[in-house]
């Protein structure tokens, strides 16, 4: 009796590796595919640089600086300014006054500001690694993702602070409008640009209003996006970092400004970035997925109070 025929899926065939000819590894999206019997391709990882150590165009301890003091109690409470004689100097008609031979001190006064709280945040994530990948020693895409981590909670932290910032900014009138337009300028032949239309006029401008402020704070830092530092060297050449050092600034330039806005701050920025927590991670045994869970957070709470270190120009594209 001759055997019945084994009845197979139409696509069988290509479900069995002995069904055809064996070939190399495959890439589909971003799985490789491999015979793992008779195929051993050699892979070359992907370097993924921890943004945090190469430092360029990272500029949150700028904004913020991080003393290493540990909040407790869930929040911080602080007292932030907003530049006005009433912060600096004595209430007007109870400040310091002659005195007559035997006569009392006049009493003095001065504004009381108001103080805020500012609450802990939280910011975790958590990644997963299957025991097939300690198994087999997979280091290079363990180390890949850790780095990604990495990366991102610096990012993140330093989007957070920008936004905080920008709210602090918008609470005491620390935005002013431009007085010169960069693209302008660029785009008009060198000798053509009128010194008084050329952007050092907007550095100047910022800090004339430090000045007036009488505070004695003085710029450090000049932040800005790429399209901004590139038309400053359509404008001054190779000699455009010159230009900003001659106002004792240093500049940092980071896409994750937004292009036309420009922020100069002063030494230690607005206030301080302080940790109920700093990054930390817990691991957890996945069983039913035969995997363990890597969880991390971070509890930053970000202290604005001196507006007297920071100036931020509108649109210096317009």
């Amino acid at each position: 009796m001759t055997p019945k025929a084994l009845l197979l899926p139409a696509d069988a065939a290509a479900q069995l590796p002995a069904a055809q000819p064996l070939g190399p590894a495959t890439i589909s999206g971003t799985n490789i595919t491999v015979d793992q019997m008779l195929a051993n391709p050699t892979i070359i990882p992907a370097i993924i640089r921890q943004l945090v150590a190469n430092r360029r165009g990272y500029f949150l301890d700028r904004m913020f600086t991080t003393s290493g003091q540990t909040v407790s109690g869930g929040a911080v409470i602080g007292t932030p300014t907003k530049p006005s004689e009433e912060e600096l100097f004595l209430q007007s008609g109870r400040g310091v006054a002659p005195r007559a031979p035997g006569a009392e001190a006049p009493r003095v006064a001065g504004a009381r500001p108001e103080p805020k709280i500012f609450p802990v945040e939280s910011w975790s994530g958590s990644i997963e690694i299957t025991d097939e990948a300690k198994r087999r020693n997979d280091t290079s895409a363990v180390n890949r993702l850790l780095v990604q981590v990495a990366n991102s909670f610096t990012n993140t932290l330093q989007k957070r602070a920008l936004e905080v910032l920008d709210t602090y900014i918008t609470e005491t009138s620390r935005e002013k409008a431009n007085k010169t337009n960069w693209a302008t300028a660029a785009e008009t032949e060198e000798a053509k640009v009128k010194a008084s239309e050329a952007p050092a006029v907007d550095f100047a401008y910022a800090q004339q209003i430090l000045d007036e402020d009488e505070a004695g704070e003085e710029l450090r830092y000049v932040i800005m996006n790429p399209a901004e530092a590139f038309r400053l060297a359509s404008i001054y050449g190779p000699e455009w970092r010159t230009m900003v050092d001659s106002w004792g600034l240093i500049p940092i330039v980071s896409p994750r400004v937004e292009a036309g806005k420009v922020y100069f701050l002063g030494e230690g920025g607005v206030g301080e970035l302080l940790y109920e927590q700093g990054l930390n991670q817990e691991t957890e045994r996945v069983a039913k997925r035969k995997a363990t869970e890597i969880i991390f957070e971070v509890n930053p709470v970000f202290v604005p109070v001196d507006a007297y270190k920071v100036v931020k120009l509108k649109e210096v594209n317009s």
